[in-house]
């Protein structure tokens, strides 16, 4: 499978939003286990993707705010449980702001209740870590971007 939109899924920006504390190539994640995020990343078939990193639910908005309108991330793998706030906190905001990047929610937990309401707050998908692995990871983020390609098609469409 090596179309264009395959081509510029191998060096997406992607934003990873967890607690520790597209088409551009970008992706967020802010969480404890930002590391082994990583380690999942490199050894994915998205290993090239320009990966930036926020600490806190702040700082994660205020670069997914100003990368919206400069180059925005492809990608956000968003931890459902942040320091401060939730990751649900995030997303709506995010959402509240129009920004349509594809989220994936990340949690350890494999609660019913809490994918559904990452999904109604607007999450693209919802992961949890016990079934992280680079293939599963990888298939999920590109999944994710497809998906929020089509929503932006549809939302400019409409306009």
């Amino acid at each position: 499978m090596s179309s264009s939109s395959d081509d510029h899924q191998n060096d997406a920006p992607i934003l990873v939003v967890q607690a520790v504390t597209r088409r551009f190539g970008g992706l967020v994640a802010v969480s404890v286990d930002r590391l082994a995020v990583r380690r999942t990343l490199a050894r994915s078939a998205l290993a090239k993707s320009e990966i930036a990193e926020a600490a806190d639910a702040r700082s994660a908005l205020e670069l997914l705010l100003r990368k919206a309108s400069d180059r925005p991330f492809d990608c956000v793998l968003l931890d459902y449980n942040l320091s401060g706030d939730t990751g649900l906190d995030v997303l709506r905001e995010l959402r509240g702001a129009g920004d349509l990047s594809a989220v994936v929610m990340l949690t350890g937990q494999s609660d019913p209740l809490a994918a559904a309401a990452a999904i109604k707050a607007g999450a693209t998908e919802f992961l949890t870590k016990a079934l992280l692995t680079p293939d599963r990871l990888e298939q999920i983020i590109r999944g994710a971007i497809r998906v929020a390609d089509a929503e932006r098609s549809a939302h400019d469409s409409n306009k």
